[in-house]
């Protein structure tokens, strides 16, 4: 029954598309699901034992200052972004939960993560893509009025120069 019921777990655990580990008191990792090796590369014998901290969660605090330890001690939840470095060295940016769990009088962390990678990497080439338009337009030499649902949003230095547009004219409807 002990047997069929690890074999009932490890089912489940499998079937989870978010990275998992659970970490004990010390910081050793006691247990990681399949999505945790296919995001990050580590497998059981990289992890077990071991401190997931020191092998992949990138910051300047020490394992015991990292909220996601915290949560033991402190028995409260934490949930953020972090960076992670896979075992091939990429970095891979995650959305992370840290829960306490006691089981058995033996208080552990249960850490989830999702792979926010790909996100993280279109949000940085909006944010660029922005800064170029921003630059373009503030250094056009053609007047430039920007406008949405009929109110003005932006307008640039030549537009107020050429046309004499009052900037309190921002947001303004044009109709």
């Amino acid at each position: 029954a002990l047997k069929d019921r690890e074999e009932y777990t490890e089912t489940i655990l499998s079937t989870i598309h978010s990275g998992l580990y659970v970490m004990n008191e010390k910081g050793e990792t006691t247990l990681i699901n399949k999505a945790l090796t296919e995001i990050l590369g580590y497998d059981d014998n990289d992890l077990i034992g071991k401190s997931a901290h020191e092998k992949f969660h990138l910051h300047h605090l020490d394992q015991f200052s990292c909220p996601l330890f915290k949560v033991i001690a402190k028995n409260k939840e934490y949930s953020g972004s972090e960076i992670f470095k896979a075992k091939d060295g990429r970095l891979v940016y995650v959305n992370v939960t840290s829960k306490p769990l006691v089981y058995k009088g033996e208080k552990s962390a249960v850490v989830t993560f999702t792979d926010i990678t790909p996100l993280k990497e279109k949000e940085d080439d909006l944010t660029r893509y922005n800064y170029l338009l921003s630059i373009i337009f503030e250094n056009s030499p053609d007047a430039i009025m920007l406008v949405s649902e009929g109110k003005i949003i932006n307008i640039n230095d030549n537009m107020i120069k050429e046309f004499c547009v009052p900037v309190d004219l921002l947001a303004e409807s044009i109709d």
